[in-house]
């Protein structure tokens, strides 16, 4: 008869093993970490022109508050080392440098968020939407302290203005992790804790401001037989003007800035010339068209369907005054063999830019 010896064992974890249970959520972080309501209310927010100028100005910052948030982890096993780590929370932002993000559902506004260790008074780190170690340590709680900064951001190709109000509600824009050193695991696992912007942003965009909304410029009467040949105009004459005024005192960084223009013919938005159409009708000149100049002489081609993107062309320079003057001239030209005699009447719009 064969017989058999059994062994039990019994024995008891030593602590080293408990740490995989290491450290709870503070309890006032269950459901992330929701900050204070932001609020800010800025001037001067300029308009720029397209991508590829914005992507050379500059971003205007207009809050930045710190937060000191202790307790975030809490109960943790004294002795095992832990890394606190930080990332900008990337399905709701779009990089837009190094260190801001663009908030994709409000795109004025750009983010920058920064994190340090809590209480100590630590160099804060900046986040990006790659998981960064913040610092380490080895006690019983771990907390951060965070820097948020708000900025509003030129505007994208989408946008045709800056709204008045921006109300941000609990968007999730950072993630505070917590990891093992000796493993780099989650504690507790699986577990990160979201970090959720409130803020309340009014814009107000300042322009420069023209001294009068539309402006005339009176031709004399002149003989067909003086025209010429088609594309021929008739001689400039210092009467043949008119003295656009803007000014530009409130325009934010105006200092060195050039102030662009465009002009559209009001009377057929399509025209890619460099002569304004005549209007049509009874008792209208045809066969004739108006071409304007600017102050050095320079025709001014025409920019189709208000579009500024084309013929684009330098009305002043904010580094010598605020207020900027440009003197546009106004001749006759022959477009056609045929001329009829009668009124010439045409309009531009015309677009002020703040490169």
């Amino acid at each position: 008869m064969l017989k058999y010896k059994l062994l039990f064992m019994l024995s008891t974890l030593p602590a080293s093993f408990a740490v995989f249970a290491d450290c709870s959520v503070g309890s006032n972080f269950t459901s992330g970490y929701s900050m204070p309501t932001m609020n800010a209310s800025t001037m001067n927010i300029n308009k720029y022109e397209g991508t590829s100028v914005q992507s050379n100005v500059y971003s205007r910052e207009v809050a930045s508050a710190n937060f000191d948030i202790f307790r975030v982890y809490s109960g943790c096993t004294v002795g095992v080392n832990r890394t606190i780590f930080g990332n900008v929370f990337a399905t709701n932002v779009t990089n837009y440098d190094a260190n801001i993000s663009r908030l994709n559902a409000y795109p004025a506004l750009g983010i920058k968020v920064e994190m340090g260790d809590a209480p100590a008074s630590g160099t804060l780190k900046t986040l990006n939407t790659t998981e960064l170690a913040i610092y380490s340590y080895s006690g019983d709680t771990h907390g951060v302290k965070m820097r948020v900064t708000l900025y509003v951001l030129p505007r994208t190709s989408t946008m045709t203005s800056y709204p008045t109000t921006i109300n941000v509600s609990n968007l999730r824009i950072a993630t505070i992790s917590l990891r093992r050193v000796s493993d780099n695991v989650l504690i507790p696992t699986n577990t990160q804790i979201p970090v959720y912007l409130n803020a309340t942003v009014n814009i107000s965009e300042s322009t420069c401001s023209l001294s009068q909304s539309s402006y005339t410029i009176a031709l004399p009467d002149v003989s067909v037989r003086n025209l010429g040949l088609v594309g021929n105009e008739t001689a400039l004459s210092s009467s043949n003007t008119a003295t656009l005024s803007i000014n530009c005192a409130n325009l934010n960084d105006g200092a060195g800035r050039e102030i662009k223009a465009y002009t559209t013919d009001a009377l057929n938005q399509s025209n890619a010339t460099n002569i304004l159409e005549n209007q049509v009708g009874a008792g209208y000149a045809t066969g004739v068209g108006i071409r304007l100049r600017d102050k050095n002489n320079a025709i001014i081609s025409l920019d189709p369907n208000q579009s500024k993107s084309t013929n684009k062309w330098t009305f002043g320079n904010l580094s010598t005054a605020q207020l900027i003057q440009h003197v546009i001239k106004a001749n006759y030209v022959r477009t056609a063999n045929t001329v009829t005699p009668g009124l010439v009447r045409s309009q531009a719009y015309l677009n002020i830019v703040y490169d």
